[in-house]
């Protein structure tokens, strides 16, 4: 599986779609999202949405697997 984005440089306000993939390129749904620093950003949906200035990680877990995305807001 992999990330539709690892690293991702938005402004407050932005959204951005962050989904997990499998090797046929179809969305995986049975996915998790673990935020850092959820004053940072929020995920809805499926969608990163940036609230205000830094950098914060977000993690997709699935199946025990890990994968994350740095989403630097400024």
């Amino acid at each position: 599986a992999h990330l539709e984005s690892t690293d991702v440089t938005v402004r407050v306000g932005d959204k951005f779609p962050l989904f997990l993939y499998n090797s046929e390129s179809e969305h995986i749904d049975d996915i998790t999202y673990v935020v850092d620093n959820a004053s940072i950003c929020v995920v809805e949906d499926n969608y990163v949405k940036a609230l205000s200035n830094g950098t914060t990680k977000v993690r997709v877990i699935y199946k025990e697997q890990e994968y994350i995305c740095i989403v630097r807001v400024g």
